[in-house]
């Protein structure tokens, strides 16, 4: 008989996205291109999308937006708010999904997600732990996590050129 130690634990890690990174930059600068409207539109979206606009309001219930457009020209659009920001070390926010499945019977009108940023120092760089929690499905998050992916990519190429 096959008995797993945690199965809640098991579930937690299909509906979240957990991706570290050395990327090759101090801290502080990570977290400005975190947290300045004109670096999160050199970086944010997956790979072969591009952000048109973002709006930052870095502290605690203050705004984020960013306006992506993907390779078939479809604009999809990422809101929320900042809900916790400690230079240069860690930010949070919380992103309101307006377009899941679900979203429009609920009483605010969207879905929360939860990203967290968490920047430590490294040799070489800043180390960058991304936690994004709070999806409804496995096939949501796994999504999710190649975006990520691909925005760690442009983000590591923002932060070197």
């Amino acid at each position: 008989m096959n008995h797993r130690a945690n199965p809640a634990s098991e579930i937690d890690e299909l509906l979240s996205v957990r991706l570290s990174r050395v990327l090759p930059a101090p801290r502080e600068r990570v977290f400005e291109a975190w947290t300045s409207a004109e670096l999160i539109k050199l970086w944010w979206g997956p790979k072969d999308f591009k952000a048109l606009s973002a709006k930052a309001d870095p502290r605690p219930g203050g705004e984020f937006v960013v306006e992506i457009q993907g390779p078939d020209d479809k604009v999809h659009l990422m809101a929320g708010l900042f809900t916790e920001v400690t230079p240069p070390e860690l930010v949070c926010l919380e992103i309101r999904h307006r377009t899941f499945e679900g979203a429009a019977e609920r009483p605010e009108g969207y879905i929360p997600t939860h990203v967290r940023a968490e920047l430590r120092e490294h040799p070489n760089g800043t180390e960058l732990t991304l936690t994004h929690t709070g999806f409804l499905n496995a096939a949501l998050a796994a999504s999710f996590k190649g975006g990520w992916s691909g925005s760690l990519d442009k983000l590591e190429s923002a932060l070197v050129s």
